[in-house]
């Protein structure tokens, strides 16, 4: 029964207006490396004119990513977003070789698991050991040439957005020399 049935309220997304957009809105932001969400936020809520603002979680002002931003009521939606698991791409150079793809991507699947963070002196959130659980992990690629590696990691919401970046790569080079 795909068929769609017409209901008494409401519209039909083509047919919305735009002031219902705004007022149960969320906005897929890139946001950019330099300012903080905070500021990207507040530029949201004065350029659009809108009474309340709120975001998903805090990226650092060095981290660039997606950054969703709940307009007017959709406010409502920010904690359920905020416990989300989150899936990060980082780019990870290496002070030497350490051997092959196969080898960064045993060094990664011993890192899976529970484990303990703090985040880093410098963050936008308050400096608590936290129990977070990484749930996958894939080298997506290994360059021996250049010490880099591109890896994929899909975790709980970790509260410093950088953070798994930071422990894989500090790991990875230590366990994959000795697998």
């Amino acid at each position: 029964t795909g068929h769609y049935t017409p209901l008494p309220f409401g519209c039909s997304p083509l047919s919305r207006p735009l002031e219902a957009y705004l007022l149960y809105g969320i906005v897929n932001l890139d946001k950019p490396v330099n300012p903080s969400s905070h500021e990207v936020v507040s530029w949201i809520k004065r350029i659009m004119n809108l009474e309340k603002t709120g975001h998903s979680g805090t990226l650092d002002p060095k981290v660039s990513g997606v950054l969703l931003v709940c307009l007017n009521r959709a406010t409502r939606l920010v904690k359920a977003q905020q416990s989300a698991g989150k899936e990060y791409v980082c780019i990870a150079r290496f002070h030497s070789d350490v051997g092959s793809l196969q080898k960064v991507q045993k060094a990664l699947d011993l890192l899976s698991g529970a484990c303990f963070q703090r985040p880093p002196v410098i963050s936008a959130v308050k400096r608590q050991l936290r129990v977070r659980t990484i749930y996958e992990t894939k080298c997506v690629e290994y360059n021996a040439k250049r010490h880099m590696a591109i890896f994929w990691v899909s975790c709980e919401a970790c509260p410093s957005d950088h953070y798994p970046c930071n422990r894989f790569t500090m790991f990875v080079v230590v366990l994959a020399s000795s697998v």
